[in-house]
């Protein structure tokens, strides 16, 4: 079936950078917390599907995680498109099954757009990994 899905690409639709303190080191999380998996059909039949997500990074200054500890945070709002070559939808067991293939570019595009975010700020440096944490 993942034969039958083509990314399309993706928009950033909202994203916000806040810088609390300035800090050397530390240690940053990256979250993915907004995850919806939508599918639609124009009128000719052709069928898309959706992932909406909204990943944000925490960066403390420290090597604890307390709001004390918060350096910048990132939010990110991404609509993810795929077109889907088949005559009907997913199926819910479908989708869960392949949630890996959808979180592989939920996680590119993050590390896309997060990196490109903060290279116009004082904390450039860092970079994202390219693949989503283990569940």
């Amino acid at each position: 079936m993942l034969d039958k899905i083509i990314f399309k690409g993706f928009e950033v639709t909202s994203s916000e950078y806040n810088e609390y303190k300035d800090a050397e080191g530390g240690k940053f999380r990256v979250l993915f917390d907004h995850y919806k998996l939508l599918q639609d059909a124009d009128d000719d039949g052709n069928r898309e599907i959706i992932i909406e997500a909204a990943p944000s990074i925490n960066g403390y200054s420290e090597d604890g995680e307390d709001e004390d500890d918060l350096a910048f945070k990132v939010k990110i709002a991404l609509r993810l498109y795929f077109d889907f070559e088949s005559d009907r939808d997913m199926t819910e067991d479908e989708c869960s099954k392949n949630s890996w293939f959808f979180d592989n570019f939920v996680s590119i595009a993050t590390k896309l757009t997060v990196e490109s975010t903060l290279k116009h700020t004082s904390i450039k440096s860092i970079e994202l990994p390219w693949s989503r944490p283990k569940k």
